[in-house]
């Protein structure tokens, strides 16, 4: 954790399923509670099994972590919810865990769903919005599907992931004991200088 280096304003986490995205991301979560308010949005997870992954990584529930497995899907009155929630409790940090999920479009729906991305590409502009409009950090994990180390190409889900997010971040679970994280939108801009150079 102390070696990522996180941008300012929206930022996307990769990773296959069963990657550890949830785990990362409330982990990484909770050390940011230490100094900054941060609400946590879940809609697969009970509050209680995301407190026990920070128990059992040894870690205390930080006081400025708020977990909410509460909000309604990506709606416009979840929109609202998510900017009155921020407004009145000033945090710094948004999580949202699973934005397939958000989007009801993570295994709730037909395989025909993946194709329509009206709803993802409305989200990412939503998120958009919440990070301009109240100076917040937002960040969303998202399944991607690869068994190579991860690529920006990856992140097909909506084009916007690629071109709104300030920081678009991978993991990759090689074993249970050890995860590596990608800043591919850094890597990919730093390939292109070199090419550049050339």
């Amino acid at each position: 954790m102390e070696k990522i280096k996180l941008s300012k304003g929206l930022i996307a986490i990769g990773g296959n399923e069963k990657s550890g995205k949830t785990s990362f991301s409330i982990l990484l979560a909770n050390k940011i509670a230490k100094k900054e308010k941060v609400l946590f949005l879940n809609w697969k997870d009970y509050a209680d099994r995301l407190h026990q992954i920070i128990r059992n990584n040894g870690e205390i529930v930080n006081n400025f972590l708020d977990i909410n497995t509460n909000i309604e899907y990506f709606s416009v009155g979840s929109f609202i919810k998510i900017m009155e929630l921020i407004d009145i409790n000033k945090y710094s940090f948004i999580f949202i865990d699973d934005i397939n999920y958000f989007t009801q479009t993570g295994n709730l729906f037909s395989e025909l769903d993946q194709y329509n991305t009206y709803g993802k590409n409305s989200a990412i502009r939503a998120l958009r919005f919440i990070v301009d409009k109240f100076k917040v950090n937002v960040i969303f994990n998202i399944e991607i599907d690869t068994n190579e180390t991860p690529q920006l190409a990856d992140f097909a889900w909506s084009r916007l992931i690629i071109n709104e997010c300030d920081q678009v971040l991978a993991i990759n679970e090689n074993d249970k004991n050890k995860i590596e994280v990608y800043n591919l939108k850094k890597q990919n801009l730093e390939i292109e200088n070199h090419q550049i150079k050339i």
